[in-house]
């Protein structure tokens, strides 16, 4: 079983939401998921979500999630600034 991308959008959203008390983050209350971009592995199974982030229009980073619910971290990279590394499949 795998988390589905909906399941992912709100946990990737709660992470946001959290982090936003954290001082010097670009995420406030108006930081939004402007894209998820499902991930695979080598099988072309569902792997996890790259949820790219905005905040008032502007770019704000991403939030990596498992699609496996008993990963140790369901949160597996994130950035509140950088655009996610996502190579086109075949350019590895």
């Amino acid at each position: 079983m795998r988390i589905p991308e909906n399941v992912a959008e709100i946990i990737a959203s709660f992470f946001v939401r959290d982090f936003q008390s954290m001082p010097d983050t670009m995420w406030t209350s108006e930081t939004e998921i402007a894209n998820v971009v499902t991930m695979y592995d080598v099988d072309g199974s569902v792997s996890a979500y790259s949820c790219e982030l905005e905040t008032a229009g502007d770019e704000t980073g991403y939030v990596v999630i498992s699609a496996y619910p008993d990963s140790e971290n369901v949160i597996l990279e994130f950035s509140d600034t950088a655009a996610p590394f996502l190579a086109p499949f075949g350019d590895m």
